[in-house]
């Protein structure tokens, strides 16, 4: 009865949609019950005033949305004045507002703009309904996935409302709008978007971090073995050849004993530089551990491979990474698509090749043909 009476002499004072909290001493459930039916808004208990000030704090901020400036809507309504109240209420918050009055001219801003949410009426001007601009959207999987969709609309029945949420929409506000139920649902749901992104960009670090060699920036070990089977499945697949280097820096200890470890990275990153630099789209580089690099090359001869080495152990020899100089050692096989092998027994191959290429003397490049190995293997039989 104390709860009602309070309620109600305050309603006197405040507008229906007010938020009224109650501080209480009283942490019984009989009194939370109470308030409750008596049209309080929610209970904080005095012994823990900690949770209203946070409340207290996250109300403003929601309330007065300065978090939301230069987001981006598209307003899809055909009343003028509508439109105006909306863009009003949104710029308030700093919010950039593009409208249009159909789903037509919708589509075609979007192909030429980009936007962080979409408010759209229900009912439009024109064949199309709102209802058919968010199936539109959710149709082009990828594209739209992420983009906030606020439906409004003045019939607010159960069933309309589970045809919107099943065609894709993430929220619906009824009409006409409640501006403070209104801003807090256009909150929410450009914070969610914010916090997807932030999530996936964390996951994009990670999975770069997990696949990336820090210091030179190429792919790691893992990055490595993870796509070259798939390129190698693909090669056995579509019938086309592919050819692998190994490289390794021509005493590397030395430099690091001489120079510095300092030094001895500056000369791992200047090599990585110049594998990078003979990368053709779907080529994969990746520093594969100490100072040993691969390279896999998708449709490409043995001659090629063969000229590509030359090439980089060149570019390697004119390298002066602060007064030192150095050279690498290259070992290159190639897949025969008419004779499949295993990814080890390739890299195998070029990894032979490339101590071949140490033995006889370092800063050279030594193929190894998979017919000449065979045919030496079957002499020594």
């Amino acid at each position: 009865m104390r709860c009602r009476l309070l309620a109600q002499s305050l309603r006197q004072f405040v507008s229906k949609v007010t938020p009224l909290r109650l501080v209480s001493s009283d942490g019984h459930d009989s009194l939370v019950q109470e308030a409750f039916r008596a049209g309080i808004t929610d209970v904080f208990q005095r012994t823990r005033l900690g949770d209203l000030l946070a409340y207290l704090r996250d109300f403003f901020r929601r309330m007065y949305c300065h978090d939301l400036a230069g987001e981006r809507i598209l307003l899809v309504e055909d009343s003028r004045t509508f439109v105006q109240m909306v863009t009003n209420i949104l710029q308030r918050c700093g919010i950039e507002v593009d409208s249009v009055g159909s789903v037509t001219q919708a589509r075609q801003l979007l192909a030429k703009k980009t936007y962080h949410m979409i408010i759209v009426d229900l009912v439009l001007e024109g064949e199309e309904s709102g209802l058919s601009l968010v199936r539109h959207l959710r149709q082009y999987g990828q594209t739209y996935i992420k983009l906030p969709i606020l439906v409004m609309t003045s019939f607010d029945d159960s069933t309309r409302r589970i045809e919107l949420f099943r065609a894709g929409a993430n929220d619906y506000v009824p009409k006409p709008l409640v501006e403070a139920e209104f801003l807090a649902r256009v909150h929410n749901l450009l914070t969610a978007r914010k916090l997807f992104e932030r999530v996936e960009e964390q996951e994009r670090s990670m999975r770069e971090l997990a696949t990336t060699d820090q210091l030179t920036g190429l792919g790691n070990r893992h990055f490595f073995f993870e796509l070259a089977a798939r390129y190698l499945a693909r090669a056995e697949r579509e019938g086309r050849a592919m050819c692998m280097l190994v490289a390794d820096i021509d005493h590397f200890k030395q430099v690091n004993d001489q120079h510095g470890h300092a030094v001895g990275d500056k000369v791992l990153r200047a090599v990585g530089d110049v594998l990078r630099a003979f990368l053709r789209k779907g080529d994969l580089v990746a520093r594969f551990g100490g100072e040993e690099f691969v390279f896999l090359m998708p449709n490409c001869s043995a001659e090629d491979a063969f000229a590509k080495a030359e090439k980089i152990r060149r570019d390697c020899e004119h390298l002066d990474v602060g007064g030192v100089r150095l050279t690498i050692s290259i070992g290159v096989a190639c897949f025969d698509p008419g004779s499949p092998e295993s990814l080890d027994s390739l890299f195998g191959r070029a990894d032979k090749a490339l101590y071949d290429a140490k033995r006889l003397g370092r800063n050279r490049v030594v193929m190894h043909a998979r017919q000449i190995e065979e045919s030496v293997r079957g002499v020594s039989e």
